[in-house]
């Protein structure tokens, strides 16, 4: 088991953490490349409820992290009514993750969302065209 400390002569940079962010996804990447831009997303609503949930990341840059999700949701109501989250990335492999806090935007670009969709593998397009239309709907019975 490697227990090296990650001390700070070993970051990128400094004083830009998004560089950074880019080295580690970069080395998670060449370690695994199935889950890297998998993150655990937290948010709370107006009353204070804290829920959280995965999400896939598209893209980021220096103005943040890009992901979609239904906007008939739990996640982009909860979002809408109190823009408050923290996301982190967890690379098991590489025994690091990454907690980012700050604000949401909804970003309307419906080409964009199109765009990302096809870039899916059709296995998540199904999931997602069958799924995506009922999150954060209550089931009644196992039937359902």
């Amino acid at each position: 088991m490697n227990t090296t400390a990650f001390t700070e002569d070993k970051l990128v940079s400094k004083t830009d953490p998004f560089l950074q962010f880019d080295s580690w996804l970069k080395d998670a990447t060449q370690s695994d490349p199935y889950c890297v831009k998998d993150a655990c997303l937290a948010s709370g609503a107006k009353d204070g409820t804290i829920s959280s949930r995965f999400i896939s990341m598209d893209s980021f840059s220096h103005d943040g992290f890009v992901f979609y999700t239904s906007t008939e949701g739990r996640m982009a109501k909860e979002l809408d009514g109190n823009p408050q989250c923290a996301m982190t990335f967890y690379w098991p492999v590489l025994r690091r993750q990454i907690r980012i806090e700050g604000t949401a935007d909804l970003l309307l670009d419906e080409r964009s969302s199109e765009e990302y969709f096809r870039k899916l593998s059709l296995d998540k397009q199904i999931v997602l065209s069958v799924l995506a239309p009922h999150q954060s709907q209550v089931i009644r019975s196992r039937k359902e």
